[in-house]
């Protein structure tokens, strides 16, 4: 046993072991209070009947107080209970039941004359703990002439104390061994789940990102065995997102190489005369050059997000006058697939105050994926809506769409629906990361081969 469980047995048994010391200690006083007051109750009551009995039978007045002991030695019954002493006013013992062990002179406490007295003490030649009440004795115009007192040996009390206690302490041990048992079994229902979890945790850091907690387990380790595994799962998607990213990127980045070192070998080797083969091997080389550009751009915008260094740089725009620029650069680009593009608003002027240049490349972004999934002899749209408290920035097409299937991971990092189709798979995570940074919303819209509709929602 070791580690937390041999904490958690040894901890909950000492708080036990403490608990029951301070039960036990309690329960000991309980029981000398109740063996003590028993004992004193039975003296008291046989003072009593001693009393009522000298005053109902014995007139004081006829009687001196030696003659009063005597009699009331004559007639007491409970010698094997208690032994009985008249004392006079000075502490010297008149009678006594027990003549043999008849001390000279008693101490008598100053209260006495106001009522009973009790007294425990340890007997001067024997060392017995004893037990004495005493009682004063009264005329009949009211003044004490004497001291009953009575006495008992605590000897038997202290043996029965000392045997409940002693049986009381087996049955704290035996309690204290039983609860350690159960202590032991419910660390195991604890710990047991915990190593199952910390094992499927050691083969994901070893990467074995197919592990799964099959295990049923209850409570919270339920819930932490579920969020494993969705960690899991979400480890595994990454992963596999990050190798087909790293498959794609490859193969992005190799296309455009081939290109430009081929046509750079072409010119170099060909005749530099040709001026048309030069002016085409150009325009291929610096068309490629641009391709890796925006992908290096991405990667790089991605790196400063995943980091948390992207910043923003706020200042006041017209969204409307934005839009139109956006929309002039794609003009010749939408001509080549006879795609015909138009800006709606409801308001001629639309101020915000956002970073220009990162919401320029948002909408640039998605302009590029409509643009890309579009077919020829179709329709672009750029609606921009004004409400009281937000700037909406619809950009719709009619294009291929988005499935339902994939509509849920197409704001994910490398998640590309189609691998026949260039790109990083970066842009709209880029875009919806840009438009979180303004606290705005970027919602998708899309049915397969009907079209897709991107809502940049922007607070004002």
């Amino acid at each position: 046993m070791s580690g937390i469980k041999k904490r958690w047995v040894l901890n909950y048994t000492l708080i036990i072991l403490i608990v029951f010391i301070i039960i036990e200690g309690f329960f000991l006083v309980g029981l000398n209070n109740y063996y003590y007051r028993s004992a004193y109750n039975i003296l008291v009551d046989r003072a009593n009947v001693t009393v009522d009995f000298y005053k109902k039978y014995y007139d004081t007045n006829l009687y001196n107080i030696e003659e009063i002991s005597q009699l009331l030695i004559n007639n007491y019954t409970d010698r094997e209970i208690a032994e009985i002493q008249i004392l006079d006013l000075e502490g010297n013992v008149l009678k006594s039941s027990n003549e043999f062990l008849m001390e000279e002179k008693v101490s008598i406490p100053k209260a006495v004359e106001d009522g009973i007295v009790d007294k425990k003490y340890m007997m001067p030649v024997t060392g017995e703990k004893v037990l004495s009440i005493y009682v004063p004795l009264k005329n009949s115009a009211g003044a004490v002439i004497g001291i009953l007192k009575y006495t008992t040996s605590m000897a038997l009390i202290n043996v029965s104390i000392n045997r409940i206690f002693t049986y009381s302490l087996g049955l704290l041990a035996l309690l204290i061994l039983i609860l350690s048992v159960f202590s032991l079994f419910f660390t195991r229902t604890l710990i047991n789940p915990i190593e199952v979890i910390i094992s499927a945790t050691e083969k994901l850091a070893k990467g074995d990102y197919n592990t799964r907690i099959k295990k049923e387990f209850k409570d919270e380790m339920q819930t932490l065995a579920e969020s494993v595994n969705l960690m899991a799962e979400k480890i595994q998607e990454s992963e596999k997102s990050k190798n087909e990213f790293i498959s794609s990127i490859t193969h992005e980045i190799r296309t455009p190489l081939t290109s430009i070192k081929g046509w750079s070998e072409t010119i170099i080797t060909g005749d530099m005369n040709d001026k048309e083969e030069i002016e085409t091997g150009l325009g291929i080389i610096i068309k490629e050059s641009e391709r890796l550009s925006v992908m290096v751009e991405e990667l790089l915008e991605f790196s400063k997000l995943e980091a948390g260094n992207l910043k923003i740089f706020k200042e006041k725009i017209e969204v409307v006058s934005m839009c139109e620029d956006i929309m002039s650069l794609y003009k010749g680009k939408f001509s080549k697939k006879n795609i015909d593009s138009l800006i709606e608003n409801n308001k001629d002027e639309v101020y915000l105050k956002v970073d220009s240049n990162r919401i320029r490349q948002v909408i640039i972004n998605i302009l590029e994926n409509a643009y890309k999934f579009s077919d020829c002899n179709s329709k672009i749209i750029i609606k921009i809506i004004d409400n009281s408290e937000e700037v909406i920035v619809k950009i719709t097409d009619v294009g291929i769409g988005i499935s339902e299937k994939n509509l849920e991971k197409v704001k994910t990092k490398f998640f590309k629906s189609d691998s026949k189709y260039a790109g990083s798979g970066l842009g709209l995570s880029i875009s919806n990361e840009i438009v979180k940074l303004h606290n705005g919303r970027l919602e998708i819209k899309s049915r397969l081969h009907e079209g897709t509709e991107v809502s940049i929602i922007l607070p004002k």
